[in-house]
């Protein structure tokens, strides 16, 4: 039981850094090619500069209503809106309703390195913690240079090497 609660700490410690990376890592130039795939008016760009205005003010619950309507009214904001809600939803310990909306932003935007990291901290938040520990390896790939990642890399290594040390030997 020892390694579930180290998990659990460590999941949590992982809470509070993670909004850093979403907010002040730049992912690799392919972004932009995976961004150029999903245009979207001035419209819905006005309606997401909306939503992160009420995000900025720490109304998770309006931000996440604002979202919703955004992607139902312009599904073609998606790849922007997906992003944005798995990250309300974290704030809100909505965690499978964050994973969602992550691996549709991971589809959307697979060159992402954000968005990878930040499903790979949802599904750890889930117990999901091979499919995280996959998620932020390839977050890593295409961000190498990015301290949070590489710190989730980091520590999840050591938390498997931990266990394993841990595991009783059968002879």
């Amino acid at each position: 039981m020892k390694p579930a609660k180290s998990l659990g700490a460590f999941v949590a410690l992982l809470l509070a850094v993670w909004p850093l990376a979403a907010q002040n890592s730049h992912s690799s130039g392919a972004v932009s090619a995976d961004l150029l795939r999903h245009p979207i008016g001035e419209k819905v760009r006005s309606l997401l500069r909306k939503a992160m205005d009420t995000i900025d003010t720490g109304d998770h619950a309006a931000a996440i209503k604002q979202l919703l309507e955004v992607l139902s009214k312009y599904p073609e904001s998606a790849a922007y809106v997906h992003s944005l809600l798995g990250v309300e939803y974290m704030k809100t310990d909505q965690f499978q309703a964050a994973v969602d909306s992550f691996e549709q932003a991971v589809t959307l935007l697979p060159h992402d390195a954000i968005n990878r990291h930040n499903l790979a901290v949802s599904l750890l938040c889930v117990h999901d913690v091979g499919r995280g520990a996959q998620e932020a390896r390839r977050a890593l790939e295409l961000d190498p240079g990015n301290p949070t990642i590489r710190a989730l890399v980091n520590a999840l290594e050591s938390a498997k090497k931990q266990m394993l040390q841990r595991e009783p030997t059968i002879e």
